[in-house]
């Protein structure tokens, strides 16, 4: 029969396997908050980028009209 750890190692083992769980776990815990911070900050720059968007496509939409409203009067000209 192969030797068997008393059973005081078993418990020693055990110990040391369930500490190093709580580590990876605690490390777990700490990527994913980190994960969190990232995609909070992306979604904040996302947002900030459509309201910076909004307005100059309002624009455009606004120089288009008035070349359009301009070229029905006779006046020919070309915004771009």
């Amino acid at each position: 029969m192969a030797n068997k750890p008393p059973d005081g190692q078993l418990f020693r083992d055990y110990l040391e396997v369930q500490k190093r769980l709580n580590e990876v776990q605690e490390q777990l815990d700490d990527v994913q908050e980190q994960l969190n911070e990232e995609r909070q900050a992306k979604e904040v720059t996302h947002s900030e980028l459509q309201q910076e968007r909004l307005p100059k496509e309002v624009a455009k939409e606004l120089a288009k009209r008035l070349e359009n409203l301009l070229q029905e009067t006779g006046i020919d000209f070309d915004i771009k």
